[in-house]
């Protein structure tokens, strides 16, 4: 990838330029959409090619991420409450 916005899905952009996306929209934010939907495409394809057990731990280290980002968020606030 020799710039960022051919990580970019070509029809993403198509949408901004054609006004189906409310502009102004960042070039992160479609990234961010896009990277969402490649993982929910791998999540669903997992269990058919890997099998069930491997991806229902791959479910489970996901959640632990997203529990531990929580709690530091938490922490985060708390400590800036303090202050």
């Amino acid at each position: 990838m020799s710039n960022f916005n051919n990580a970019i899905d070509n029809k993403l952009l198509d949408k901004i330029v054609y006004g189906d996306i409310a502009a102004p929209v960042e070039p992160g934010e479609i990234f961010y959409q896009l990277q969402r939907r490649d993982l929910a495409i791998s999540l669903f394809m997992l269990p058919s090619q890997c099998g069930w057990p491997k991806a229902i731990k791959k479910l489970a280290d996901i959640e632990q991420l997203i529990h531990r980002n929580k709690k530091a968020q938490k922490e985060d606030s708390e400590k800036r409450e303090r202050f």
